[in-house]
């Protein structure tokens, strides 16, 4: 059984006007975990996406990867832990997907678990990658992730 720690925090990233086929990458946060501990296991990481007022393409997805840094302050492809418009992604790990339907102006909301990646890094952040076939709402309020870390019971 996991315990939360702490309330939930944002995870800095553009997603209003996310165009088809693009993704962004988020600001790096910094996992210092608490009470002598080096650093928390995981965080449940929460994504809300709208689509936009043009119909998205039924079973299009918009992916949330995990970025990570090393201990030689390397980021998962090429990441520099800033907050990046155009990211490429080639190898950083699919967390999961928001899966839509062709409906306009919708939310989706999706929990992930980044333990089912291994340990969380001592700094990390996300990026997402819009495979809707259309571009993501405008409206930056519209759009929010954040993330709270765990601990395990015991």
């Amino acid at each position: 059984m996991a315990l939360p720690v702490g309330s939930s925090a944002i995870i800095s990233v553009v997603i209003a006007s996310l165009a088809n086929n693009v993704a962004n990458a988020s600001a790096k946060v910094t996992n210092d975990g608490t009470g002598g501990n080096p650093h928390f296991n995981g965080t449940m990481v929460t994504v809300r996406i709208r689509t936009g007022s043009v119909a998205p393409s039924a079973g299009g997805a918009v992916n949330v990867y995990l970025l990570s840094f090393n201990d030689a302050n390397e980021g998962t492809d090429d990441w520099d832990g800033t907050t990046t418009s155009g990211f490429v992604i080639d190898n950083a790990p699919l967390l999961g997907s928001l899966i839509v339907t062709a409906a306009t102006n919708k939310d989706y909301v999706g929990v992930f678990d980044t333990t089912r990646l291994g340990v969380l890094s001592q700094e990390f952040g996300i990026a997402i990658e819009n495979r809707t076939g259309q571009t993501l709402d405008s409206t930056a309020p519209n759009h929010s992730v954040r993330h709270r870390f765990w601990t395990p019971d015991g």
